[in-house]
């Protein structure tokens, strides 16, 4: 596998990574400094009150949608596959 020209350059990336993470490992715990500029950064609002509504609205949207086609769809001369649907499915009876 190290002979093909794909997997020979993933290889050396690999273990340029392995020895990078290698040498971190003997880096001592992060200093204040560093983990208030990364705290100082970080976003405040852990919690997206956006994102929050644009789901409840694709939820509502989702059900109206598929409740309402189904009121708009025509009406068939036999309910056999709302039956099929929705309906559980008859217990087999043991014949032996």
């Amino acid at each position: 596998m190290a002979q093909h020209p794909d997997v020979a350059g993933l290889l050396v990336e690999a273990g340029a990574l392995d020895r990078v993470l290698e040498l971190a490992r003997n880096v001592g715990p992060p200093s204040t400094g560093l983990a208030a500029r990364i705290l100082a950064r970080a976003p405040r609002d852990g919690f997206d009150r956006r994102a929050m509504f644009a789901l409840a609205a694709c939820a509502i949207f989702g059900v109206v949608l598929g409740y309402g086609g189904g009121l708009l769809a025509p009406a068939a001369e036999n309910d056999a596959y709302f039956t099929m649907a929705f309906e559980a499915p008859p217990a087999f009876e043991d014949e032996g």
